[in-house]
């Protein structure tokens, strides 16, 4: 039944995330502020293609002050339970496991800061929800992994994916 639901939602209207976890063994970062060290920087795996049943992006406010003109999008990501148990297995049980990965979605990186647990049948989720604020650019120039992704798609859709082509059905 939760395949169906899956396969019902994500064929017609579904989108992909790419999934980027951090890489803290191999990372160098300020024991303090927790930013990138001169040496190392913060390093990620490479980014893992997630299927969604949508990704919402918000345009942010954009407030005057005395620091001038500021705003960061939002992104609110909906995927089937299954698909992020298959890749995570501990992500929606221990969120805070992932509290530094990063979600790449049409050139722009954010950060996840909402894992919420949705759609109860039979006694078992069937949607995770995932909300998270854009990073700006000039926030993640000391981590070149990031700002290399941010300017290509390393998953580009597959020309034969039903999804990059939908076709009006004429009546």
């Amino acid at each position: 039944m939760f395949r169906g639901i899956d396969a019902e939602l994500r064929a017609p209207v579904g989108q992909h995330v790419q999934w980027i976890v951090f890489n803290g063994p191999e990372s160098g970062t300020d024991a303090i502020y927790d930013v990138a060290d001169q040496v190392v920087g913060r390093v990620w795996r490479e980014p893992i293609r997630i299927p969604a049943y949508a990704a919402i992006g918000t345009q942010g406010r954009s407030f005057h002050n005395e620091r001038g003109f500021y705003n960061t999008d939002t992104l609110t990501v909906m995927v089937a339970m299954n698909v992020i148990e298959d890749v995570f297995p501990e992500l929606a049980w221990q969120p805070d496991n992932h509290i530094r990965d990063r979600i790449l979605y049409r050139g722009k990186v954010f950060v996840p800061n909402f894992i919420a647990k949705k759609g109860i049948l039979r006694n078992s989720y069937t949607t995770l929800t995932v909300e998270s604020s854009q990073v700006n650019p000039e926030e993640y120039v000391n981590d070149p992994q990031l700002v290399e992704w941010s300017h290509r798609d390393t998953h580009p859709p597959n020309p034969y994916d039903p999804q990059r082509y939908r076709q009006r059905s004429t009546l």
